[in-house]
């Protein structure tokens, strides 16, 4: 097992969380723009570069960084595990209080952070990118896109209009409640919505790929149409399953009394056909019976196994003269972890113990005119 590279003598304040799949020739740039990008932050900062099991160079060249560089943390995977895993492993292996994410072929431009860390201390949970401008193919990238982004605006309500840009900054608490399972990477916004996050969106540059190859293409409009299909399942009484069963198991056992009804009473006339009406009134009384009992076994798994207390939404304190954002989990705990299996194999485990985080930040009155929000 090899060691975690990458140490600081100051706890970083911003980390920045980049997944990186067979991004060779990008590496060394990148990390220069994003040390000229964080050097003028005036607080400390650290790069966490997670190998999403390359198979090309990128490995060799984030050992150079972080040779070069104290405040650079080195995670990598045996395989690629995609990008929502990759970047939950990043947000686990650092420590600032805010989370900054970008995606490492070079089209996020790094000298955005700073505007958009000074929109977040307005008082927001997260700042989304918006890419103006797209330098990507239109009829492979563009279009499915706006599709995708229309179609899950429609379906979740969120404002967020462009959901694939991976630039964006959020407070730990928020990050840390995310469920980054499976591909969700994409729905950031809905998630961090449904907790109650408040959220702005703000104009950010987008540049050609000048090294290597795209990782998207159309057949992940399949995937984004699948993910949003569980997404919205799930999103709808998830806190109280028995909300999403017992309708249909009362109009499921309401439709068996009646068809036994028919049944019994000989409304049908023929012999054969009462014996139909009776088989679907069973058939139906029994769904309703096998319904209510998948809704009483899916609360009893909710409830015995804690997740509800970690779904609590984000919420504040409001004392005279200052505003504070809390979370309702320990920061010791992660909602990531919460009924999971360990993480991937052949992470690099991060030693430097982890400090809790709870920032504060006042409100200013002019964060409203200053950018287009979600929520104002």
């Amino acid at each position: 097992m090899q060691q975690p590279l990458g140490s600081q003598d100051a706890a970083a304040e911003v980390s920045v969380v980049i997944p990186l799949y067979n991004e060779e020739g990008n590496v060394r740039p990148l990390y220069e723009e994003l040390v000229r990008a964080l050097a003028g932050l005036g607080r400390p900062w650290e790069v966490c570069f997670v190998d999403d099991g390359s198979r090309d160079g990128t490995w060799d060249q984030l050992l150079d960084v972080a040779g070069d560089d104290s405040r650079v943390i080195l995670v990598r995977f045996s395989r690629n595990f995609g990008q929502t895993t990759a970047l939950a492993a990043g947000i686990r292996s650092t420590t600032g209080r805010i989370i900054v994410t970008l995606d490492g072929d070079l089209q996020n431009n790094p000298a955005d952070i700073p505007r958009l860390l000074d929109v977040l201390e307005r008082g927001y949970d997260v700042v989304h990118g918006r890419r103006q401008r797209r330098q990507d193919s239109f009829w492979t990238r563009r279009l499915p896109s706006l599709a995708a982004n229309w179609l899950i605006r429609r379906v979740t309500g969120t404002e967020v209009r462009d959901l694939g840009c991976a630039l964006r900054v959020m407070r730990r608490e928020l990050a840390e409640r995310l469920e980054l399972i499976g591909e969700m990477h994409r729905f950031i916004p809905v998630m961090a919505d449904s907790l109650g996050a408040l959220s702005v969106e703000i104009d950010v540059q987008h540049r050609p790929r000048s090294s290597g190859r795209t990782k998207y293409g159309l057949g992940r409009t399949f995937r984004v149409l699948r993910d949003l299909a569980v997404l919205a399942s799930l999103s709808r009484g998830r806190r109280t399953p028995m909300s999403r069963f017992s309708g249909s198991a009362v109009a499921s056992g309401l439709l068996g009394i009646g068809l036994m009804f028919c049944g019994i009473v000989g409304i049908a006339g023929s012999a054969a056909a009462r014996t139909a009406f009776l088989l679907a009134g069973e058939i139906a009384w029994f769904s309703s019976v096998a319904m209510w009992n998948l809704g009483l076994l899916a609360e009893h798994l909710v409830r015995g196994s804690g997740w509800e207390k970690n779904a609590l939404p984000l919420y504040r304190i409001v004392a005279p003269g200052s505003e504070s954002v809390r979370s309702a989990v320990s920061p010791q705990i992660s909602p990531m972890d919460s009924g999971r299996s360990a993480a991937p194999p052949a992470v690099i485990p991060f030693l430097q113990a982890k400090t809790a985080h709870s920032p504060s930040f006042q409100k200013s009155p002019e964060s409203q005119s200053a950018c287009m929000g979600t929520r104002p």
